[in-house]
């Protein structure tokens, strides 16, 4: 056996929710629920009780000191993620799956694509984006003799691009050209391209939804032409069409969205 984390499921008998109380219980692996079993059989060895009445006695104390139980400090509260990867020899992720192990709840992916793990994660714990409460400020020195600039204030446009097919049921690299020209009047900007796929001929009204295959961001210049490469794409069976989501952080002057192509 090793350290590393268990998948109980493998275990017949044990579902999603049954490892969902184990890991909400903190056994994550299979060393620490072998010392959970041992210990339970030693206290069975010794009292010749069944399983079934050490939990209804287990339980009756839980009850019990159930009202009295004291609250997490400060109202706060933790979540706890699970995050699973397939690999090639190489290292390259083919699929992946995120489990709020609260809930059970999962989200899987093609690939390795931390942008959408960051917004499951930040979904099912209901992070709430915004200022750090009031609280001490711990002191911090400061040099005064130069003061910084302020910070141009920015907005995000995002702008949809048909990448056109691609047959799918191999991982392939995709690479894709996107033309800045329509975003010249600023020396450089940062982006976030999303990859994403869906079968061909489907529609969302008929239950096809656009599954996000690779992401990647960075900063361009334009009206230089910005070559975007996706590596080791994971592309399900069949004709997959594909679209490209480019997200641009850009001076908030900017009041619509530039016209981007693919070349």
């Amino acid at each position: 056996m090793s350290n590393s984390l268990a998948s109980f499921r493998e275990l017949k008998g044990v579902g999603p929710a049954t490892e969902a109380r184990l890991h909400e219980a903190g056994v994550f692996t299979w060393e620490a629920l072998s010392e959970v079993l041992e210990a339970i059989a030693a206290v069975r060895s010794s009292t010749g009780d069944t399983l079934r009445d050490l939990s209804d006695q287990i339980a009756e104390r839980t009850s019990a000191a159930g009202a009295a139980a004291p609250h997490p400090p400060n109202g706060e509260r933790s979540e706890a993620f699970i995050i699973r990867m397939s690999l090639t020899t190489r290292g390259q992720p083919t699929r992946s799956t995120v489990t709020h192990v609260r809930t059970q709840t999962e989200k899987p992916l093609a690939g390795w694509v931390p942008d959408e793990v960051i917004r499951f994660i930040e979904g099912q714990s209901g992070v709430v984006a915004g200022p750090v409460p009031a609280g001490p400020v711990p002191a911090v020195t400061q040099d005064t003799s130069r003061s910084p600039a302020a910070p141009a204030a920015t907005r995000d446009h995002v702008v949809i691009l048909d990448a056109g097919k691609a047959m799918g049921g191999s991982a392939r690299n995709i690479e894709l050209v996107v033309s800045t020209d329509q975003v010249a009047e600023v020396a450089e900007f940062e982006y976030r391209a999303t990859l994403a796929g869906r079968a061909y001929g489907q529609s969302p009204e008929a239950g096809s939804s656009w599954t996000t295959l690779a992401s990647r961001r960075g900063r361009a210049q334009p009206p230089d032409r910005l070559p975007l490469r996706f590596e080791a794409v994971q592309l399900p069976r069949g004709v997959q069409r594909l679209r490209l989501e480019m997200a641009l952080r850009l001076p908030a002057s900017r009041q619509e969205a530039p016209a981007l192509g693919l070349g």
